[in-house]
């Protein structure tokens, strides 16, 4: 078995076991009411402020929103000012499970402008504690990204693994904070994250075998098909949602700048070998994704 065989085998049965869990012990619910779904938005767009601020794991939030979901789901909070404590110690949980620093209780009361105290921090957690039945790693969609990153292949560059990671981040983003998106498994979102990612880097930097290459290993190694109608009706929505992120100029502006590094990088390699030439690259349709997944 070659290094490849064997490190899709490994992912294969990753993914296997985190499929499981997101249908049955760590099943999410939709919210039916907007107006939770509004404070939920605001709050973990607070967490994510919060993890830039302190330098810690963004990934940590995705556990956060989790816990954070169960409280409301099993009424364990009424009113703004309850989703607010709950929020916040849903981050101090994520963060302690799933980061190697956490936020002082003090410095997180403070952040809370005198919504909550200490005390109120401690029996919330246990509350979501006993409600979760001490459950505290749900595969999140970061969870299921970061296996599917491994089924990339290899001949794919430094900076063309940026852009996919830079598209994937904001899509993570935009999709954790749309309480709309609960109607997806995790392992869908993050799909169609990726399928993202495909669409928007141009056809230079991220060839068309190397996407069919990926969309092969995901098929047979994650089990998972382009063409499932939930990821494509989950990418679909993604579309409108990044496109509406305030983030998203930021974002397209940066992939402009990596494809411009990346052709440099390119002209200088083929140059020391003295056989460059403008086509370097396998040519693929602008909108490789729509040819791929109709094929």
């Amino acid at each position: 078995m070659t290094d490849i065989d064997e490190m899709n085998v490994q992912v294969r049965d990753i993914l296997e076991k985190m499929r499981i869990q997101e249908s049955t012990i760590y099943a999410r619910a939709l919210i039916e009411d907007d107006l939770v779904g509004l404070w939920r938005k605001m709050l973990i767009e607070w967490m994510y402020y919060v993890v830039d601020y302190c330098r810690l794991q963004r990934s940590a939030v995705a556990a956060a929103s989790y816990f954070f979901d169960v409280a409301v789901r099993r009424e364990l909070v009424h009113g703004p000012e309850e989703h607010q404590l709950a929020a916040a110690t849903a981050l101090q949980l994520a963060l302690k499970t799933h980061d190697s620093s956490v936020i002082r209780l003090d410095k997180l009361v403070k952040l809370g402008r005198g919504q909550f105290t200490e005390k109120d921090v401690v029996r919330m957690e246990r509350k979501i504690l006993e409600t979760v039945d001490w459950h505290l790693h749900p595969p999140s969609a970061y969870c299921f990204l970061q296996q599917y990153k491994r089924l990339l292949p290899n001949t794919i560059g430094t900076t063309t693994r940026q852009m996919i990671s830079n598209v994937t981040s904001l899509a993570s983003e935009v999709t954790l904070t749309d309480h709309n998106y609960l109607a997806y498994h995790p392992s869908e979102v993050s799909y169609a994250s990726i399928l993202m990612a495909l669409e928007m880097i141009p056809h230079d930097d991220l060839p068309i075998i190397q996407r069919q290459c990926f969309l092969l290993r995901m098929s047979t190694a994650a089990q998972m098909d382009c063409k499932s109608g939930a990821v494509l009706e989950a990418f679909e929505r993604l579309k409108v949602s990044m496109e509406s992120s305030p983030k998203f100029t930021t974002l397209t502006e940066t992939l402009q700048k990596q494809q411009k590094q990346n052709a440099r990088d390119c002209r200088k390699y083929y140059r020391r070998r003295g056989s460059y030439t403008s086509a370097v690259h396998d040519r693929s349709p602008r909108h490789v994704m729509v040819r791929l997944m109709s094929g």
